[in-house]
Formats: C-alpha cells, sequence, structure tokens
C-alpha cells in the first residue's frame, strides 16, 4: 500500500495524477496519517522539472529520477496500462506554488506555501515514555501535537487541546477526555472499546481513523470518519446513538429549539414558570467533500499543517484563526462576523492570509502584536 501512495503522490505533485488516481490517493492516505513525514521528503527534492537532464522524460520520470539523484531508496511500483498522458499538454507543477483558492460569495485567489506539519517550528511529537509519566497532554494555542497512547493509538492534537486518560487506561478500559479538537488513528481492540468523551458528545471506537473537534467555547462539535466506524451518542439525549460510515461528518449543534419558533415559545414559558430553558443539542448528518485538486478534507487538513476553512462565517474562520497563530481578533463592527469565506492556508502570516480574504469580501484590519481588529472599509 505504501508504494502505491508513494507512486499516486509522485504524480500528484507532477500534475499527471487522473481523477480515480486522485481519489484513490485520498482514501490511501486518509488510513495512514503516518506517512505524513515521509512524504515532507518527496516534495523537498522537487524543485523543478528543467534541473534534470533529461527534459525529454515526463515529470513524473524526472521526480522518480531526482529523488534518486538526492540518495532516496524508494521503490516505484510498475505502472499498470492505462489511457495515455499527454505530457507534454500537461502544466508544470512547481513545489512552492501559488495554487490555492478563496471565495465569499465568488471566488478569489489565495497563495499557498507548502510546509509540512511535521517540520513545522509549531508542531512536536510526545511518544509514549513520556507519556508515561502523566495523564494529560495539551497544546497551547499556535502549536499542535502528536502523542502515541499505551496502547498504541496514535493522537494528533490541534492547536489548544487538551487530551486526559487515567492510571488504568488500556487494562480494564481506554477512556479519554477531549477538550478542543484531535485526529484519531485507534488502535482495534474489540474486547476493550475506545471511549472518547467531550463536553456534548461520547464517541465509542474498536479501531478506526477519525476527527473530531469538540472545543468548550463553541455552540457546535464535529465528528468526521474516514476510515471504519464509529457510534456517537449526545450527552442531552443518551438513548439516541448515531452510526457513522465512511466520510460521514456529524454536527451537533447546541440550540434553544429545532427552529426559532420553537425556542421562542420554549423561552416564553419557561420564563412564565421562573425557569431556564434547557439548551437542546441538534445533530444533523453530513458528508466530507474532497475536490479532485485536493488531498485532504477541509475537516483534517490541520493534521497536514494547512488553516482551512469552507463556507465559514468570518466569526468561526476567526476562532480557527486565533488558535492557529495564537492571536486575538475582535470585530469593531459586529455584522462584519456574517460575512463567509472559503479558503486554504499553509505557511502564510496573519497579514498575508486576511490579505488574501480581503480579495474575497472587502474589509480592513490592524495589527497590533498579537492583536487583530476587523472594521468596515470606508467608501
Amino acid at each position: 500500500m505504501e508504494n502505491r501512495i508513494w507512486f499516486l503522490y509522485a504524480k500528484k505533485l507532477t500534475g499527471e495524477a487522473t481523477d480515480v488516481e486522485t481519489r484513490e490517493l485520498n482514501e490511501l492516505l486518509s488510513s495512514k496519517p503516518e506517512l505524513y513525514d515521509e512524504l515532507a521528503a518527496l516534495e523537498t527534492v522537487w524543485v523543478t522539472p528543467s534541473e534534470i537532464s533529461t527534459p525529454t522524460d515526463s515529470d513524473f520520470s524526472q521526480l522518480a529520477a531526482k529523488i534518486q539523484s538526492q540518495g532516496y531508496d524508494f521503490e516505484w511500483p510498475v505502472q499498470e496500462a492505462e489511457e495515455p498522458v499527454a505530457t507534454a499538454a500537461a502544466p508544470v507543477r512547481w513545489l512552492r506554488r501559488p495554487a490555492t483558492w478563496i471565495a465569499a460569495t465568488a471566488a478569489a485567489a489565495a497563495i499557498i506555501a507548502a510546509v509540512w506539519f511535521s517540520n513545522s517550528p509549531a508542531g512536536h511529537v510526545l511518544e509514549e515514555p513520556a507519556m508515561a509519566k502523566a495523564n494529560q497532554v495539551s497544546t497551547r494555542p499556535g502549536s499542535r501535537s502528536k502523542v502515541v497512547l499505551p496502547d498504541g493509538t496514535q493522537v494528533w492534537l490541534n492547536a489548544d487541546s487538551k487530551l486526559t486518560y487515567g492510571n488504568d487506561f488500556g487494562v480494564s478500559s481506554r477512556d479519554v477526555t477531549l477538550s478542543g479538537e484531535a485526529y484519531f488513528d485507534v488502535k482495534p481492540n474489540k474486547e476493550v472499546p475506545f471511549y472518547i468523551h467531550t463536553s456534548k458528545i461520547k464517541i465509542k471506537v474498536t479501531g478506526t481513523v477519525f476527527n473530531v473537534r469538540a472545543y468548550p467555547n463553541e455552540t457546535r462539535s464535529e465528528t468526521s470518519l474516514l476510515h471504519g466506524k464509529v457510534e456517537v451518542t449526545l450527552n442531552s439525549s443518551p438513548d439516541k446513538t448515531y452510526f457513522l460510515k465512511p466520510s460521514d461528518k456529524l454536527v451537533v449543534t447546541d440550540d434553544g429549539g429545532i427552529n426559532q419558533t420553537n425556542a421562542a415559545t420554549v423561552a416564553n414559558a419557561m420564563q412564565k414558570q421562573n425557569r431556564v430553558a434547557p439548551a437542546v443539542q441538534i445533530p444533523v448528518m453530513k458528508q466530507l467533500v474532497v475536490k479532485p485538486d485536493e488531498t485532504f478534507p477541509v475537516e483534517t487538513a490541520w493534521v497536514n499543517n494547512t488553516l482551512a476553512f469552507a463556507d465559514e462565517s468570518f466569526r468561526e474562520v476567526a476562532d480557527k484563526m486565533e488558535r492557529w497563530y495564537g492571536i486575538e481578533i475582535v470585530f469593531a463592527h459586529q455584522q462584519l462576523e456574517k460575512m463567509r469565506f472559503t479558503g486554504r492556508f499553509e505557511n502564510e502570516t496573519v497579514a498575508q492570509a486576511l490579505e488574501a480574504m480581503q480579495l474575497a469580501s472587502p474589509f480592513k484590519y490592524t495589527i497590533n502584536g498579537n492583536s487583530v481588529v476587523i472594521f468596515k472599509t470606508t467608501k
């Protein structure tokens, strides 16, 4: 499988992968997140095909030769017969090429630079020996970490997140508590299921790959399944269970009711009785989407050191940016929070990201240290 991933990723880098191959690559990578570090080496040697002394070869052949010339011993599988690819017409792909997209109502351009989570200054790895002395792993805003639990389960923690587990983890139980966001590759064990507890939901798995977003200060939590299966129950309705299959995403939102009318009715009735209306958790099942020119869905892009958002409000985007960059974003005009954006950033600074977003919808900003203020444009 790993040789196939190397083969497909090389074709993707050089622009020679077909849509079928791109989809196959996405599926394989979703179950092999540990290959991120190794794939970084592939990109670092792919600078430009013109440096290879065989300009008549395809970009893919040149990349293979380039890697071997750098001392990397990769075994390339023999490509099965398929429809011929017109390599002469294929666009040349650069490692650090302008190739991201950003949009509000209409699409606009942004800049992307390839920097992998594994070699980012913000990322660091905590392996099992370091974890044996403590039962809690946490990350600060602007940092991300990887931890290997005593049972072999791998967990990637996003910024401003915390994972805790008991001393008996892996013996009689495998329970963890998550506050924030994490990507799990759970070691299979049907005899001892793996449970994740958050402020809104509980997730049961035996062995699978998925992402959980459950920040305590956000009104919604998300469970995105890439491989295997999971069971999700709401803390407010433990009698209801939701079964996810690959590419499913369960979004649970705290709300006052099924809709605004019902919410108002319930609130008024409770107020008359001097009681507080309880929050209602509204679950919605959605599908993960991976575009043909992308490798990872928005929900798990952060594991690959990419800040991504799809049709999200400026307030939601700001929440992600605050944790990603370790900053504070304040809106001088509340209506700006409702503007919607779609985009991906990898190595951009806060200013570069905001400048790219300005191409989609007009606004202005000021940066003073770690504080960012967003305000209206003046005519």
